[in-house]
């Protein structure tokens, strides 16, 4: 059986091949992407180029190695596998340092810091 004309039946079917375009998908990244963001409070995001002419299925791993060398990247990775994890303030710093005993070995007054 099949839907009189002007039904609306055909339309439905329309709206899920419409939510199955590239646009679509690409929105609903976009739409994940900032609930993540806002969900972790990134500061900034940095963005490589997996290659220079913006093409699909094309990488180039020594640029894409330079962007991550030159943006700090590659030693944010090797400082926090040497076990420094995430930023801490200064006042978290320093009273992490008095606690520690850290202060009184170098023979600073905990007061000034």
């Amino acid at each position: 059986r099949t839907a009189p004309r002007g039904s609306g039946h055909r339309g439905s079917q329309r709206k899920n091949k419409a939510s199955e375009t590239i646009g679509f998908k690409f929105t609903e990244q976009l739409r994940h992407l900032d609930a993540t963001l806002k969900a972790t409070k990134a500061n900034y995001i940095r963005c490589i180029k997996p290659n220079m002419p913006k093409k699909a299925n094309l990488f180039d791993a020594a640029k894409t190695y330079e962007q991550l060398t030159c943006s700090g990247v590659l030693e944010i990775v090797k400082i926090r596998k040497m076990g420094y994890p995430r930023r801490e303030t200064w006042e978290t710093l320093w009273a992490l340092s008095i606690e520690e005993g850290y202060v009184a070995q170098a023979g600073i007054d905990p007061a000034t810091p």
